[in-house]
């Protein structure tokens, strides 16, 4: 192995220790095993993970441009799309909350356009960028 490959590789590394360094410290912090948890605990996690992302993300970013190659490109649109999911969320929470949603939500009632919104982006969420995201770490780690 090269030289340049071995650099690349040992940066590819440092930027996937500094993602997974951010999930670490809001489970820490919160004590929370699962982000996907509805409570308001999570969300302050959600809120503080992606805090911690922007200010690494100039480091990450860099780090990721001087390693290049397929597997940074990789790691950089799992990034993009773990960003892209908590912007969703907030939009998420921001939504007003009727005071049938719960009925809503399950189907019990016909729904409202922010619960339709909110069912909307549960799915692209969970059915959508999870999946991305998730099948972008798997191909990375190939």
């Amino acid at each position: 192995m090269n030289d340049s490959s071995e650099i690349q590789k040992q940066l590819l590394a440092v930027a996937e220790g500094l993602i997974e360094y951010r999930f670490n410290v809001a489970r820490l912090l919160f004590g929370l095993e699962s982000a996907e948890e509805e409570t308001e605990e999570a969300m302050m996690r959600a809120d503080l993970e992606c805090a911690i992302v922007d200010h690494f993300d100039p480091l990450l970013k860099a780090i990721l441009q001087v390693a290049g190659g397929l597997r940074g490109t990789l790691l950089e649109a799992a990034l993009d799309l773990a960003g892209l999911k908590h912007r969703l969320h907030c939009v998420r929470a921001a939504l007003p909350v009727s005071e049938d949603e719960d009925a809503m939500l399950d189907g019990r009632i016909p729904a409202d356009l922010p619960a339709e919104i909110k069912l909307s982006l549960v799915a692209v969420i969970d059915g959508q960028l999870d999946l991305a995201y998730h099948n972008l770490l798997r191909a990375i780690r190939c």
